[in-house]
């Protein structure tokens, strides 16, 4: 945490419990941040949450939010929503899930309008054959659309523009 521009830093306490890479944060509106963070061989996407700007984090738990161990991004729209595109990958089941080898199809939209407490909207966005990966994009100013692109079969990038629901 900086208070003076990056000349110096503060450490936060330190957030574990699963083997994890690749974490989002969003701030939701009443000021709290959420942290959900990519947790391999678990099954689901895993949850943190920080009342104090950052300064501390609560313990990570498991979520509802299925997840093969996969990178995904979180997007929060100018009314409050929160766009995630993930690999929702319906094969596994909560977080029970203990395969090595992640499956990363189908790739999905899902939004929140209530704080990520539910994902009222769900959409599959893509299921053609193969290995979906590594989503990250933005949203554009109108946020009507967002704009990602992903690696597919680790050698090719495909990019992807899915509009944004106005009313869910």
């Amino acid at each position: 945490i900086t208070a003076d521009r990056g000349s110096s830093w503060t450490l936060s306490n330190r957030v574990t419990g699963v083997d994890w890479a690749e974490n989002n944060i969003v701030e939701l509106a009443d000021g709290e941040l959420v942290m959900l963070v990519r947790a391999d061989r678990t099954g689901c996407l895993w949850r943190s949450v920080s009342k104090d700007r950052g300064r501390t984090w609560s313990q990570l738990v498991p979520t509802e939010i299925p997840n093969p161990g996969a990178k995904f991004r979180l997007f929060k729209l100018k009314d409050a929503r929160i766009v995630l595109i993930h690999n929702p990958n319906p094969s596994k089941e909560g977080c029970t899930a203990t395969s090595n080898r992640p499956n990363r199809n189908p790739l999905a939209m899902w939004i929140s309008d209530d704080g990520m407490a539910s994902w009222g909207y769900k959409r599959i966005l893509t299921d053609f054959p193969g290995s979906h990966s590594y989503p990250d994009g933005f949203v554009d100013e109108a946020e009507g659309f967002v704009h990602f692109a992903f690696d597919y079969n680790r050698h090719d990038l495909i990019y992807w523009g899915a509009e944004i629901p106005r009313n869910m």
